[in-house]
């Protein structure tokens, strides 16, 4: 396996439960990303990007400019916004499957799926 072919491992400290309440306090839905560059060669110029389906979460991209080889990089900044129209129009509990991915300019480097769930719960 060449340099660029092994595995970029990224993983996401996330909240278990989006609901309209997370969004009304202004808690964080994902509280880090961790990249593991478990490469030879450091990634430069990579582009981590966070979306959801159903789009609960508006989608998030952040420049990366470096990530050094055979290193861990963690990314604590990460401020996603709700899609307030969606999360208001819920009527049952649903599973949103959310996306981190990273790329560069060659494609896509790495890509980590979560699952989670979506409440109802409202404040009047």
């Amino acid at each position: 396996m060449n340099a660029a072919q092994q595995p970029i491992t990224i993983t996401a400290e996330m909240t278990p439960v989006i609901n309209y309440a997370l969004y009304q306090n202004e808690l964080r839905v994902m509280r880090c990303v961790t990249v593991e560059n478990t490469r030879e060669t450091a990634l430069e110029r990579v582009t981590l990007s966070v979306s959801s389906v159903p789009a609960i979460i508006m989608p998030y991209t952040i420049t990366l400019d470096y990530i050094p080889a055979c290193n861990t990089f963690r990314v604590t900044d990460v401020e996603l916004l709700l899609n307030v129209d969606e999360l208001a129009n819920l009527t049952e509990k649903m599973t949103c499957v959310v996306t981190v991915s990273l790329s560069d300019s060659s494609g896509e480097a790495g890509r980590r799926r979560l699952s989670g769930a979506l409440g109802i719960l409202r404040c009047a």
